[in-house]
């Protein structure tokens, strides 16, 4: 029983179950396309993000193979199963293979083929990422910034009675781009820290101490297009179909920005955030910015 409970441990964090709140976008256009009141729906929402768990899920036992050697000397990522040693390749190999079929099997089987083809490129750009785009300036913020547009695209594909909303694209791809800025800021602030040259590049990256500035300024600019993008969208005929009080919304654009601009803030200040997804959820802060937003939305509904 021990050993069973021990191999459940290796499993869950050599997957990054942690990591899977960040599938519950997958939910986004459900409610911002007031569709939660359909329980045939909701149900298929719920099963499109066990799917997406799993896909992402064997994304991430990709990636650990291919930075298996970085990872082995990084001071965080060590602790990974994998590069500490705890899990063998093979069954590193197998889980990556199951979890893969499972998740694409149930897709091909229960839900749209728009869908199935969302998470065959999320995994086709998660191979990508792992073996060469992980290696270029700015392609690999980009391709962050994309994982996460993918997990809103496919819930958008689980609605058969909407269109496609640009609006929510665009937003979101600038949104997590400035946050993707961030996790490089705070890994070359701590090589700073660390007292290595401005010369000497992050493991397995092509990014250097000398690029904090550039890197600081793109993510704050990323974040101010985020936040005109929902403004834009506030203005347009679109949200009047929507919501009963539409100007409550304005609201929201603040509070985003001032998320964001406070995340830079706190990142310049030496604050390690290399995961601002993963900060959001234990700070209070943000979670009490993230339960405005909610109660503001409610109240813009009715």
């Amino acid at each position: 029983m021990q050993t069973l409970s021990r191999w459940l441990m290796i499993f869950f964090r050599e997957i990054r179950f942690y990591q899977f709140s960040k599938n519950l976008l997958i939910f986004v256009p459900l409610f911002s396309g007031h569709f939660f009141n359909l329980p045939g729906l909701v149900s298929q929402f719920i099963l499109g993000f066990f799917v997406f768990c799993c896909v992402a899920g064997s994304g991430y036992i990709l990636n650990d193979f291919c930075d298996l050697s970085y990872d082995r000397v990084h001071p965080n990522k060590a602790s990974r199963p994998l590069a500490k040693g705890e899990l063998s390749v093979n069954v590193a190999v197998l889980m990556m293979a199951v979890l893969f079929v499972l998740g694409m099997g149930l897709s091909l089987v229960f839900l749209p083929i728009n869908f199935s083809i969302v998470l065959v490129t999320y995994y086709l750009l998660c191979f990508a990422y792992s073996h060469y785009l992980k290696r270029i300036v700015l392609a690999d913020v980009f391709t962050l910034s994309f994982f996460y547009s993918l997990r809103i695209m496919g819930g958008m594909f689980l609605i058969p009675i909407t269109g496609f909303s640009n609006w929510l694209i665009m937003f979101s791809f600038f949104f997590f781009l400035s946050l993707a800025y961030i996790k490089r800021y705070s890994e070359l602030a701590r090589l700073s820290q660390e007292g290595h040259a401005n010369n000497q590049a992050i493991a397995g990256r092509n990014y250097f101490p000398a690029d904090l500035q550039q890197l600081g300024l793109f993510g704050v600019v990323s974040a101010f297009a985020a936040t005109l993008i929902l403004m834009l969208y506030i203005n347009s005929a679109n949200v009047v179909q929507l919501y009963h009080t539409p100007q409550l919304l304005w609201m929201i654009c603040f509070i985003n920005l001032f998320w964001l601009l406070r995340i830079w803030v706190l990142v310049g200040r030496g604050l390690a955030i290399e995961d601002p997804v993963m900060f959001a959820l234990r700070d209070k802060l943000s979670l009490a910015a993230l339960s405005l937003i909610g109660v503001i939305y409610m109240l813009a509904s009715i």
